[in-house]
């Protein structure tokens, strides 16, 4: 994973999250800017991003599977453990 911080972007739309051939793109804290133009040039929309991180496809998978099985097994302990907590009164 690349990780960059306060990139910059005249892209026409930029998303928070981009699926290429072989990479994906995560964004956030993405604000649309105005920039003013300079003599005869009109002002034009940029991005600032806070951070972009890039992952190679196979990496982003291994990621999102091992966030999967750990909201897997939270959600498990929720309905076997705390549910029932609480419905018994504990």
């Amino acid at each position: 994973m690349q990780k960059y911080t306060n990139v910059r972007s005249t892209a026409e739309t930029v998303e928070p999250l981009e699926i290429l051939d072989e990479t994906v793109i995560l964004r956030s804290g993405i604000t649309q800017v105005t920039v003013p133009g300079e003599d005869d040039l009109p002002d034009s929309t940029e991005w600032n991003i806070a951070i972009e991180e890039v992952y190679e496809k196979n990496e982003y998978i291994h990621l999102i599977s091992d966030q999967n099985t750990t909201l897997e097994a939270t959600v498990d302990s929720i309905l076997t453990e705390v549910i029932p907590a609480i419905m018994l009164g504990e």
